[in-house]
């Protein structure tokens, strides 16, 4: 955030302002929506339950001066004192159909006393009757020997009952009871307050048995299963999932509450529902109320567009007067100081304007600055060119003395070095003498020991000879040797040969033999008892054939594997004699050899006494030389450190020279770049 822009900061800020008072303003915009819902939706549950239980109140007094215009006619009171059933229906039939037509009338019951409570006709239902009453209403009318009502359920759905106790001639002789389904209800508040309703009744309330044939009656869907607690018994429009209420309706209030909005086919409703309450006073059902909220809830996203949109004008024109009143001048005092970094100290010098506000004194207080900054730069300016000029005249001075004593310690040091160069060769050219000494004293005793050397190897030289011309006669032996072996090898194999022929001879004999044996047997077998000896004699040559064929198959194997191996030691003699002649060729040359070796020492030996004699004289002329070496390497040397000691003492005046020097062009140059730094200032 600190490397932004003033500029970029203030648009951010602003943004940042104009995000938060426009969300603040769409909260306030929402929260004014949300509350003036909750208003309308507390509004619509007030006057739901109010018109729900002043038509409940209605239909409870028009069934009760109905009961009380029935009771009071003796022609019925007559028929049903006989308890003559069909009497009583047929009478009060007629009666019953324009009472449903005209009031809606749905039950008309005549109860026994309450000895032993039961239905004794239902004109509605003609056919049930001597049942067992339980419900409330009844009840309570007993309890009280007074008129009773109250909504209370049947299998599929509600009815509002009045039971009244049935005098005569102040005698009780039973109960009536008139009743109505509830299903006009919805459709009555809707035409009063215009919003939509959907009853809900509680499922262990109802039968679902009873409750799936109705729906099947009517054409519709069994929607049994579509909530978990309650049904939907009837609504003034389609939209179930609206009237859906997942809570448990004995958890409401007594007057009800808002629910949170719904939607359905892009329209807005808001929801409150309250319960209703059964004769015995228990939640067993609520009615849920819809008030379509669209054109408000529209209304409502016009005024928040259009208070959104004052806001941002507001907010563009806050934005202009700050850019104009602070974001400008700012950027001009940016201006200002690049121009001052830049050197420019004339840029306020034509300046006019006057601010009365902190930008102004900042400006004000900036031009002082700059006004002073411009007399100390001209002033520096001034004495910088002197400084420059005095250390320039300074330089010039020392920069003649510098060359001067340059060239007397080139001089000294050319000397210094020539005198070092030729010390250092003497001392090299004696070392080389010393060196050659020593190497001639070692090429001696070499000499020497190569002497005995050689005299050995013309010894070994002479008795190897002797040796070669001693195993060369061996080797001849052994080649003639090996010629007799090859020529009995020979004859071996001959004789071989001759044992294969005749054991094939056997081998055919001993075939003929076997045939000859195996006819025999036939033979004998076919004379029966006559040639069994004959036969016995025919097996057993037939036996010792096979083993003869048996054994000279054996010895021709044999005698196969012998030519076999004769073949590879005649071929392997023939080998060796070749090698054996080769080596005595091999033994021959080494013998020759052998002599030119001899012949060439000799000759050696010869040329080592004449470099005995060469190598002594070389000695002894090498210490002459050393001995003149040393003394012009001495006198070298002291002229050497004579030399040197000049040379020190002139580049030690020569390096202070330079010290000056640099000094004053130090300062020349601290000259030059205060008035570069000092020139990019304009005054």
């Amino acid at each position: 955030m600190s490397q932004l822009t003033i500029k970029k900061k203030i648009i951010i800020a602003t943004l940042l302002s104009v995000l938060l008072s426009t969300t603040a303003i769409g909260a306030l915009i929402y929260k004014s929506y949300n509350d003036e819902i909750v208003a309308y939706s507390q509004e619509q549950l007030k006057i739901s339950d109010e018109n729900f239980n002043r038509l409940m109140q209605g239909d409870v007094a028009m069934l009760s001066s109905t009961l009380d215009a029935l009771m009071q006619n003796p022609q019925i009171a007559e028929i049903y004192q006989r308890r003559d059933r069909d009497a009583l229906y047929a009478a009060v039939s007629p009666l019953f159909q324009q009472l449903r037509e005209r009031y809606r009338i749905t039950h008309w019951y005549f109860h026994t006393p309450e000895s032993d409570r039961k239905a004794f006709l239902r004109v509605h239902q003609k056919e049930t009757f001597d049942d067992e009453i339980k419900r409330i209403t009844y009840l309570k009318a007993i309890e009280t020997k007074k008129t009773a009502s109250g909504l209370e359920l049947g299998k599929t759905a509600f009815a509002l009952r009045v039971v009244s106790p049935y005098y005569q001639q102040g005698q009780l002789i039973g109960y009536m009871e008139l009743g109505e389904e509830v299903d006009h209800f919805l459709g009555s508040l809707k035409q009063q307050s215009g919003y939509e309703y959907g009853m809900l009744i509680k499922k262990n309330y109802l039968d679902s048995a009873e409750w799936a044939k109705l729906r099947k009656n009517r054409g519709l869907a069994n929607n049994w299963d579509d909530q978990s607690d309650v049904v939907l018994v009837d609504q003034t429009f389609d939209a179930s999932a609206a009237f859906a209420y997942a809570a448990n309706v004995e958890d409401l209030p007594d007057n009800g509450q808002v629910v949170k909005d719904v939607k359905d086919n892009g329209a807005i409703y808001t929801k409150a529902i309250f319960p209703i309450f059964d004769a015995g006073h228990k939640k067993v059902g609520a009615v849920v109320v819809l008030r379509d909220m669209t054109a408000a809830y529209q209304e409502m996203q016009k005024k928040m567009a259009l208070q959104i949109g004052v806001v941002l004008l507001i907010n563009i024109a806050v934005i202009y007067i700050l850019t104009r009143l602070i974001y400008r001048p700012i950027v001009d005092l940016a201006a200002l100081a690049k121009e001052l970094a830049s050197g420019n100290l004339n840029v306020l010098r034509d300046d006019s304007e006057h601010r009365g506000d902190e930008i102004g004194e900042l400006k004000s207080a900036i031009a002082v600055n700059v006004n002073d900054m411009r007399n100390l730069i001209a002033h520096i300016q001034e004495k910088s060119v002197k400084v420059q000029e005095l250390s320039s005249h300074l330089n010039r001075s020392f920069q003649e003395i510098s060359d001067v004593t340059e060239e007397v310690s080139l001089s000294t040091q050319a000397l210094a070095a020539g005198a070092a160069t030729q010390a250092e060769e003497a001392m090299q050219a004696r070392d080389l003498a010393g060196q050659m000494i020593e190497i001639s004293q070692v090429v001696d005793r070499e000499r020497k020991n190569l002497v005995q050397i050689v005299s050995k190897t013309v010894s070994l030289t002479d008795d190897g000879n002797a040796k070669i011309h001693d195993a060369v006669a061996k080797m001849q032996v052994i080649a003639d040797t090996n010629a007799e072996t090859v020529d009995q090898i020979k004859t071996l194999e001959q004789r071989s040969q001759e044992i294969g022929s005749i054991v094939d001879m056997i081998t055919a004999i001993a075939a003929q033999t076997n045939m000859l044996a195996l006819n025999a047997a036939i033979e004998a077998a076919r004379a029966g008892e006559m040639g069994r000896g004959f036969g016995v004699v025919a097996e057993e040559v037939n036996k010792l054939a096979g083993e003869s064929g048996s054994a000279a198959r054996q010895i021709a194997e044999r005698i196969g594997g012998i030519q076999n191996l004769i073949q590879h030691i005649t071929e392997n003699i023939h080998a060796g004699a070749g090698q054996i002649d080769e080596g005595v060729h091999v033994a021959n040359l080494a013998g020759h050899g052998f002599q030119q070796i001899a012949q060439s020492v000799g000759r050696f030996l010869s040329e080592v006494d004449k470099l005995n004699q060469a190598t002594e004289e070389l000695v002894n002329k090498s210490q002459v030389v050393m001995n003149v070496i040393t003394h012009v390497a001495a006198v070298t040397d002291d002229s050497k450190k004579s030399t040197e000691n000049i040379s020190a003492a002139t580049e030690e005046q020569s390096a202070t020279m330079q010290d000056i020097s640099g000094t004053s062009q130090k300062m020349a140059s601290m000259s030059t770049e205060l008035l570069e730094v000092v020139g990019k200032f304009r005054v």
